[in-house]
């Protein structure tokens, strides 16, 4: 119940919500998957960095993203549409 009202000042968090969304509607219908590739990037991009940062490291919304962003893979690697 947290975790959306988190994702709407995390952009790390939001980014990982909206590419494993976007990753189950590519694996439930035809949806583009162009656009699940592209949230788990920018996620990514975020991610990566603040690991970096003692501080960061200790922070429960980019915990939250690992989370996902691992559901994520194992959505794509079970359910490969071409």
């Amino acid at each position: 119940m947290h975790i959306p009202y988190r994702a709407r000042y995390c952009d790390t968090l939001f980014n990982a919500i909206m590419a494993l969304s976007a990753q189950h509607l590519r694996c439930t219908s035809k949806y583009d998957a162009y656009v699940s590739a592209q949230y788990y990037q920018a996620c990514l991009e975020t991610l990566i960095p603040a690991l970096n940062s003692q501080e960061v490291t200790m922070d429960d919304d980019l915990l939250a993203a690992t989370v996902i962003l691992r559901l994520f893979e194992e959505y794509e690697g079970q359910y490969w549409i071409p």
